[in-house]
């Protein structure tokens, strides 16, 4: 592969991946759990869990 290509490839790489792609990694298994920033409420989390019921009277037709 000539240098022209390579520098082609290094382009299409994002600046973001290429960081993370620099991080040293190890065998080591991480005790921590993975962290989400938002955090849902407990209720929130509750309610999107209900079952909803069909209404089979809806159109379900878009035309």
């Amino acid at each position: 592969m000539s240098s022209a290509e390579e520098s082609d490839l290094d382009a299409d790489v994002p600046e973001a991946d290429a960081l993370e792609q620099q991080r040293e990694v190890s065998d080591e298994e991480v005790d921590e759990a993975p962290h989400l920033g938002n955090e849902v409420p407990e209720a929130d989390a509750l309610e999107q869990a209900r079952a909803v019921p069909l209404d089979e009277d809806e159109e379900h037709d878009a035309g």
